[in-house]
């Protein structure tokens, strides 16, 4: 029996981790919507849902949303970002294991790996979320 990929956070997009092995592979920012999708839904499951934001300046964008509270942000067929919200059991993590849990571990873990350039926290009203976009997708 295959086993399933796992899917890791990561400021350039997301990785699979083969279980097995632990190689990577890189679903960079800007992969096709198809690809990404397919990619994203052998490592957590089909999508849960889909939704669009009309009022973005750069056009359309897309959510498509997983499980463990995670949304593929999809701009013009294409991945460009992403958003993962708290999940108390099996929460999205980056390889060095910064997962989005509470909002003083967060903080702290990004702090303390210096990634915080490439990551942003973000807060909507009373919900916090942890998201990496693909540099001026929004901002065009």
């Amino acid at each position: 029996m295959a086993t399933r990929a796992r899917l890791a956070l990561d400021g350039d997009g997301l990785l699979l981790v083969d279980s097995a092995s632990g190689s990577t592979r890189v679903i960079a920012f800007g992969a096709p919507e198809t690809e990404a999708i397919t990619a994203v839904a052998s490592a957590v499951g089909a999508p849960q849902g889909r939704s669009t934001n009309l009022e973005c300046g750069a056009g359309p964008l897309d959510f498509v949303a997983f499980e463990r509270g995670l949304l593929v942000n999809v701009q013009k067929a294409r991945f460009v970002g992403w958003t993962v919200r708290p999940e108390r059991q099996r929460p999205l993590r980056t390889m060095s294991g910064i997962g989005l849990v509470g909002w003083n571990e967060l903080r702290r873990a990004l702090t303390a790996s210096h990634v915080g350039g490439r990551l942003e926290i973000v807060q909507h009203d009373c919900r916090i979320a942890l998201q990496a976009l693909q540099p001026g997708a929004l901002h065009r």
